[in-house]
């Protein structure tokens, strides 16, 4: 190889990085919880809207990711982690040569609603014990409980 043709692959190189980098964006940011603690390892997942073409990140220690080399357009992005609710936004504008930057926000599964799901699982446990009380007072055979088959 001459070093004419060495120089001009290194030109074809930097020409191709450079143009690919006009046209494209990023998305970048932090994902932390509702008390502004980071999530480590929370799962970044940003899919372009018009084509369907999805990209993966993980968030870092930090709870920093980025998300690189975007062609231009309309972005989904969602954020995902073990314990906690997932969290997504559409429409994001990605422009050339332009970063967005993101915080999202995941939480854990809102208190009234654990509290309301044991409460009305207290209720029927609670219902169904006065029930089969009454059937005994009234001196009425058990309930037969079906089986998982359907048959009693």
């Amino acid at each position: 190889m001459t070093r004419t043709s060495i120089a001009l692959g290194v030109l074809l190189l930097l020409a191709s990085g450079i143009a690919s980098s006009q046209f494209s964006g990023a998305i970048e940011g932090y994902v932390k919880d509702a008390t502004g603690a980071v999530i480590p390892g929370a799962e970044i997942l940003v899919t372009d809207e018009n084509l369907g073409l999805e990209r993966e990140a993980s968030a870092n220690e930090t709870g920093f990711f980025r998300i690189g080399e975007l062609p231009a357009g309309s972005y989904a992005a969602s954020a995902a982690s073990t314990g906690f609710v997932t969290w997504s936004t559409p429409g994001l504008l990605v422009r050339s040569n332009e970063t967005r930057t993101l915080y999202l926000g995941v939480s854990t599964p809102s208190a009234a609603v654990t509290d309301a799901l044991e409460a009305l699982c207290d209720a029927h446990e609670t219902a169904m014990g006065v029930l089969l009380q009454h059937v005994i007072d009234l001196g009425l055979p058990p309930p037969r409980v079906a089986m998982a088959s359907g048959r009693p």
